[in-house]
């Protein structure tokens, strides 16, 4: 039995921390509120800061799950940060960091991605900051200060998806009410989606798993298919066999919004995910971790039971 400190409480922390806890780890959860979740201990503290991460319990890992506000000024100032304090904190415990990622910082038109892709065109100044993070993290490995694992993902899905992900509430619920719902770019165009218990139990992995530091791994996700397909995967675990219909936000639209809101400028960064193909390669984590996928219809099942709906 390990001690793991997650920091971050938001849907891949939870789904993370649940993981570790029913594999007998003992957790600690570390946010700036101090959020109790269910067999942990709760602690403050604050990566962009530093506040409180001196007197975290030394654990064998540290799983950062942390949100950093989204917007392009945001991640620009909070990101280094918060990167810097998490090695340093590592380094001073001799834990293993694992950090979660995503898919922003590959370049435009290599598909699949794949996690041993080199981060060298990132196609927005977010897949710039997480490039950067990237390689701080990994710089610190071969440094030999610390022992680096990042965790990348796409677009998540599940019962625990919060307001802010791309395909949750905003997104199931009028389909479920009314059939009807808006997307981004073209929803007919192949998409990854990653399920949250899958990123969660891979997070939870790399935490404990010597043998994955050194490199990235991806979540091993459902084929992609396109956000239509979802929309109807949705309606059919609600009991429902009309057709979607699915309402694009205009780019011109999002543009003229993005003067006014800084997290719609950071949306209108990654437009191009919802435009062009977005697929990713898991062959490594399949082949490599044995580790496999959540499928589709499972986890569309468990969004309608989620959101009030009837799971088939």
């Amino acid at each position: 039995m390990e001690h793991i400190t997650v920091i971050g409480a938001g849907p891949l922390g939870r789904a993370a921390t649940r993981s570790l806890v029913e594999a007998g780890h003992r957790v600690t959860v570390a946010t700036r509120s101090g959020t109790q979740l269910p067999g942990a201990q709760a602690a403050r503290a604050d990566v962009v800061t530093g506040d409180g991460l001196e007197a975290l319990a030394p654990g064998a890992a540290i799983l950062a799950c942390c949100g950093i506000t989204y917007t392009i000024a945001g991640w620009r100032r909070d990101w280094p940060l918060a990167i810097d304090n998490l090695i340093k904190t590592a380094e001073r415990q001799d834990a293993t960091l694992v950090v979660t990622g995503n898919y922003y910082s590959y370049a435009r038109g290599r598909m699949p991605m794949r996690a041993t892709d080199p981060l060298d065109h990132p196609p927005s100044a977010l897949g710039e900051v997480r490039a950067e993070v990237s390689r701080r993290l990994f710089a610190a490995h071969e440094q030999g200060r610390i022992r680096a694992v990042e965790v990348r993902g796409s677009s998540y899905l599940g019962a625990d998806a919060g307001p802010g992900a791309y395909l949750g509430p905003r997104f199931v619920d009028p389909l479920l009410a009314k059939g009807a719902t808006s997307v981004l770019g073209d929803p007919d165009l192949p998409y990854t989606m990653t399920a949250i218990p899958d990123f969660g139990r891979l997070l939870a992995r790399a935490a404990t798993d010597p043998e994955m530091p050194g490199r990235a791994w991806h979540v091993p996700s459902a084929p992609a298919v396109s956000v239509r397909e979802l929309a109807r995967m949705l309606l059919r675990a609600a009991g429902r066999d009309d057709e979607p219909r699915l309402r694009s936000m205009p780019a011109s639209l999002l543009r003229v919004l993005g003067w006014f809101s800084p997290t719609l400028r950071a949306v209108r960064e990654t437009l191009h995910q919802n435009t062009e193909p977005f697929v990713a390669d898991d062959t490594d984590t399949r082949e490599l971790l044995g580790e496999t996928h959540m499928p589709l219809e499972e986890t569309a099942a468990d969004i309608v039971a989620a959101r009030g709906g009837k799971a088939a």
